[in-house]
């Protein structure tokens, strides 16, 4: 049996002033962008689907990425969606809410 796709999000969180935290945010996304995983950036939080495996590699990542830069502390918030037998991408969560433009 194949692993199962599940989806999660990350949503990372510096406390620091504003402006202060967006390299940070930006170099996590990159992160993201360079993992070759499924993802959709939103305001709020960075969708992602892929192996458990392959998500948790990504967070760890990420976690590097924080240890790299000038920011002292961070939030960091992950939410999976699992199911023991099928897969849960992205787009079956979303493909009836989105318009055909």
């Amino acid at each position: 049996m194949s692993p199962k796709i599940i989806s999660a999000a990350i949503q990372l969180v510096p406390l620091l002033g504003r402006e202060q935290g967006f390299p940070l945010i930006d170099a996590a996304i990159d992160c993201i962008i360079q993992s070759g995983l499924t993802y959709r950036v939103t305001a709020f939080e960075t969708q992602i689907e892929g192996t458990f495996e392959e998500i948790q590699q990504l967070i760890t990542e990420i976690h590097r990425v924080h240890q790299r830069s000038d920011v002292p502390e961070v939030l960091m918030y992950v939410k999976y969606h699992i199911h023991q037998s099928e897969d849960q991408h992205l787009q079956h969560k979303t493909q009836r809410f989105e318009s055909e433009a």
